[in-house]
């Protein structure tokens, strides 16, 4: 019997405190490269721009999975460089050619 006291009396004491997500914050490390982390996230590695030619691969059909005839240039321009490279690679394309949007299959502005 002594041992129901003894849990009638811890259950007598003040409830346990629950814990509050909401409290928790994100901890500040400090930037080794010195520039601004905006984003929040990891920081990118600098790369160089890339550029590639690619030949076309027949989708569907009979030959589906076989080299076409045509070929794309692909360009990935450095961090930050997105606008100039694309000015620059739609003013030498061809009539009628248009860079296209980022393609992740391609790693790069195919056109």
């Amino acid at each position: 019997m002594p041992a129901k006291k003894a849990s009638a009396t811890s259950s007598s004491k003040a409830p346990t405190k629950t814990f509050d997500f909401k409290s928790m914050k994100k901890d500040k490390s400090s930037n080794k490269k010195g520039g601004d982390n905006k984003g929040g996230g990891k920081q990118r590695a600098d790369k160089p721009t890339r550029t590639k030619v690619q030949r076309s691969v027949i989708q569907s059909g009979d030959r589906e999975g076989e080299l076409g005839k045509n070929w794309y240039f692909v360009f990935n321009p450095r961090f930050g460089c997105n606008d100039k490279a694309i000015e620059a690679v739609q003013a030498l394309a061809g009539k009628g050619d248009e860079v296209c949007k980022f393609s992740r299959g391609f790693d790069g502005f195919p056109r």
